[in-house]
Formats: C-alpha cells, sequence, structure tokens
C-alpha cells in the first residue's frame, strides 16, 4: 500500500486525482488536506508516504508548500502538480532543485504521475535502510541481523519475490505480469506479507528489503528459476 496524503481543497478535483491512479493500482490509500497547515498537522500525528499537491493550490503553491515542509525538517517525499513543462525523462524534474525527494510532473500524466510517486519512494526508503545500517553499533548489529533473518524465514519463497520486486517500484499489476500470476493473487500475497513483517505500506516494505539487503542478509539475484506457483 501506498499512502498519500493530498493537499487538496476541491473535493471534486482530488475524487478525479484519485480514481486515476486507483485506475493504475488500486493499493494506494488517500488522506486529504484542506489546507497547508492540516497537512503539517496531519504529517506530525500519521505516517505517509508522499505528500500531492499543485500549483494551482489557492493558499499555497505547490513549490511554496515544498519549501515550507524542508524548512520544518519534514523529509516526506512530494510530487508538484504543475502546467508548466516537466522533462518527464528526469526523476526529479524541472523545477524540484529543492532536493531530490521531489518531482515536479504535469497535470492529468497520471502514469507519470504514478511512476515518480513509486520512485521518491523507493529513494527515501533506500536512504533509511542505508542510515539504519550505520546507525547500528557493532554488537547491535548483530542483533538487528538475526531480527531480519527471523522475519524473513516467515515468508514463503512467493512472498520474498514479490517483496523484492515491490522494492524495485514495480506496481502490483506489474508484477502479476512479471510472475505470471493475477493481480488479485499479488494483492492478497502483498497483504500476507505485510502482516507476517508487521508494515502497513509500500514504503516500509522497500526499507524492510533494503535494510535486510544493506546488512547482507538478503542475497541479490533471490529470484532464481526454481518453480513457484501461486
Amino acid at each position: 500500500m501506498i499512502r498519500i496524503l493530498h493537499i487538496e481543497n476541491d473535493s471534486a478535483y482530488h475524487d478525479f486525482i484519485k480514481s486515476h491512479l486507483l485506475s493504475i493500482d488500486e493499493d494506494i490509500e488517500f488522506a486529504v488536506a484542506e489546507s497547508f497547515e492540516d497537512a503539517v498537522a496531519a504529517l506530525a500525528s500519521a505516517e505517509f508516504d508522499c505528500v500531492l499537491t499543485n500549483d494551482r493550490f489557492e493558499q499555497l503553491s505547490g513549490s511554496e508548500a515544498l519549501e515550507s515542509l524542508r524548512a520544518q525538517g519534514i523529509r516526506v517525499p512530494v510530487v508538484v502538480l504543475t502546467d508548466d513543462e516537466v522533462d518527464e525523462d528526469s526523476q526529479s524534474g524541472r523545477g524540484a532543485s529543492v532536493d531530490d525527494l521531489a518531482a515536479r510532473v504535469a497535470y492529468e500524466k497520471f502514469n507519470v504521475i504514478y511512476r515518480k510517486i513509486n520512485y521518491l519512494c523507493f529513494i527515501s526508503a533506500q536512504r533509511r535502510a542505508l542510515r539504519s545500517k550505520d546507525s547500528f553499533p557493532n554488537d547491535l548489529q548483530a542483533d538487528a541481523v538475526e531480527s531480519l533473518r527471523r522475519n524473513l524465514t516467515t515468508l514463503t519463497r512467493r512472498e520474498i519475490e514479490i517483496l523484492d520486486l515491490l522494492a524495485c517500484g514495480n506496481s502490483n499489476k506489474e508484477i502479476g505480469a512479471e510472475l505470471g500470476i493475477s493481480y488479485f493473487t499479488v494483492v492478497n500475497h502483498v497483504r500476507n506479507l505485510y502482516k507476517k513483517l508487521d508494515i502497513h505500506s509500500r514504503a516500509e516494505a522497500i526499507h524492510f528489503m533494503l535494510r535486510a539487503k544493506a546488512l547482507e542478509i538478503f542475497p541479490d539475484g533471490f529470484r532464481q528459476d526454481d518453480e513457484v506457483t501461486g
């Protein structure tokens, strides 16, 4: 699941954005903040994988909101919808110079919006995983490795395959196509592995996998030729 906080005071426009993104990936959860102040309060009380805002917002433009969030030390990924011409091949996009956890995307290019959200969630989780590795004293790192190894042993081979693909930024539909299984089978596997690992979002899943790899207990190239069904 990807948890998105949408800063938007026009309910019809929020519903428009929501419906199009859910048509790409049903495993998205939305919350709405009608003002920037509400958004800051929401971010302080709950965890979100990404903030979605726009340059048409009357109270505070998307770029201004991004700068204000960063000034307050809030490092959540931000996608700003804009009327500007944007280089879609750029991961950050023109005008997102505040940092590289932000992107500007043209309005209504929903596949691009979705890809940017996934990409920024991946980068954010990757950095948290590397920071967590560096923060472990040597005497605690062994405990962390053992804890992650125990959690991994609760997963089936198929669930680990899906966890690996999730962490590479694939949507549930893309994972189904890659593994030759249905979208709904992927959703069931994702829900099961979330429950086993006590995680609740795609960003947490990415963070778990990258942390395990950083601690060298999740080998690269895990997906092998062994036959896996379901």
